[in-house]
């Protein structure tokens, strides 16, 4: 029997069983064995949740789907419990210590060993500020507060404004605030691009106030680690297409462009986010892995003179043969996923004909819509079943393991500020460290 250590769907696992068996005629008989048995399949998930105990089911069907529960549970063995990230006396405690962390203040270079303090950053009105970093070195970086606006009107599309850490190996940045003042529909601005440097390395980010036409940017095989920060995504007057040469900017609370990132693992931790447009995203390019835990997104409502063009999850999950394995945990959250008033499930793309992805799954208590509830998969027509606080959203995919929860964290799920993660009056310049676990 194929065992499958992530895939939540059963009646999936058991049709690529019976596939397995050869007997294809009969992969139609879990979804009608599921409706005929509501009782049943009730008692089944919880055995598979692990909330019950493991049922003795009269049906030939019924015997074959815990036979597999059983083939899935022994293969992925007994769940690791993570650490909680906030404990009870509602101080928040991160999971990750910066690299070279020896103990004491980590905004300060001498809490760690064998970093070098980064040089002070070149300066251009068409280029922002650029950090030239040696790829041998790694370094203790002091942000600051970096302020700027965009240059004057370009003469062509091709035109950013950034934050760039240009090479080095790892980079440690605790405190700190990237403000961007968009004055133009085309400075398609980064708060922070992180280019080439040594694979293997880690760019550590913590404590940050993140504010541009678009969050951080991803360009290098290192891997990343962002704890405790607050990111905007905005741009003038919302508009993405105005340009007239019908260019203009396209703003992403993370986005992953192109440089070697295959070889990137980048991890997030306490993150909150808002966009007027999209959430993260992979353009150009594949990571090797994301995790992503105690995150939240969310909608802006468009600014005065602007126009809402949009506000979604926008190619998550949506990379190529899902290259990259996304392995975060169960608590995390947004009310980003709408687009003309229907629910598109995170992304456009699914719900698209021409993709074949696999099975998408949405979950209120113990009622789902999915393949089994839909002739299409979610993949013919859109499908609006409105929204709820609390719902969760998966994919069935071996390399798919996070969890999204529709709406906004409480204090009850770990959030520090009001419906999110991070408090923003607690980043930035002033940033004081929350602590490690």
């Amino acid at each position: 029997m194929t065992q499958l250590k992530n895939l939540d769907d059963l009646e999936a696992s058991w049709a690529e069983w019976m596939v397995e068996k050869n007997d294809r005629g009969k992969l139609t008989q879990g979804g009608t064995w599921r409706r005929d048995n509501p009782g049943e399949w009730e008692k089944l998930r919880a055995y598979y949740d692990g909330k019950g105990e493991r049922p003795s089911l009269g049906s030939r069907t019924g015997k074959q789907m815990v036979e597999l529960v059983d083939g899935i549970i022994e293969a992925r063995g007994e769940p690791e419990e993570p650490p909680p990230t906030k404990p009870p006396d509602g101080t928040v405690r991160l999971p990750e210590r910066p690299p070279h962390y020896v103990g004491g203040d980590p905004r300060e270079i001498g809490s760690y060993t064998g970093l070098t303090m980064a040089p002070e950053p070149t300066f251009t009105t068409n280029g922002g500020f650029r950090y030239a970093l040696d790829n041998t070195k790694d370094y203790f970086l002091p942000l600051g507060l970096k302020e700027w606006s965009s240059a004057p009107f370009p003469p062509n599309s091709d035109f950013r404004t950034q934050i760039a850490l240009d090479g080095g190996g790892d980079i440690v940045i605790v405190g700190g605030e990237a403000r961007f003042h968009s004055t133009n529909w085309i400075d398609d601005s980064n708060c922070l691009r992180v280019l080439g440097g040594r694979a293997g390395a880690t760019v550590y980010c913590e404590g940050l106030k993140l504010q541009a036409v678009n969050g951080p940017t991803w360009s290098s095989p290192r891997n990343g680690v962002f704890q405790y920060c607050w990111i905007k995504a905005e741009l003038y007057k919302d508009n993405h297409a105005s340009y007239p040469t019908g260019d203009g900017c396209h703003p992403d609370i993370f986005q992953v462009w192109t440089g070697g990132v295959e070889q990137a693992h980048i991890r997030m931790n306490y993150v909150s986010g808002f966009t007027r447009f999209t959430g993260m995203t992979q353009l150009i390019g594949n990571l090797k892995r994301w995790t992503r835990n105690n995150v939240d997104l969310h909608f802006m409502v468009p600014q005065a003179g602007g126009q809402q063009v949009g506000n979604y999850m926008n190619y998550m999950w949506t990379d190529a043969n899902f290259a990259t394995v996304y392995d975060g945990g169960h608590n995390n959250w947004m009310d980003l996923g709408y687009w003309g008033g229907i629910r598109e499930q995170l992304q456009m793309a699914i719900s698209h004909p021409v993709f074949s992805y696999p099975p998408y799954v949405i979950r209120r208590g113990t009622q789902e819509w999915g393949p089994s509830t839909d002739p299409n998969g979610f993949r013919g027509a859109l499908v609006s079943v409105g929204a709820t606080q609390g719902d969760e959203h998966r994919m069935n995919h071996p390399n798919v393991t996070e969890r999204w929860k529709w709406g906004k964290p409480t204090a009850a799920d770990g959030a520090d500020g009001d419906g999110t993660f991070v408090d923003e009056a607690k980043v930035g310049v002033g940033y004081v460290p929350v602590g490690y676990q």
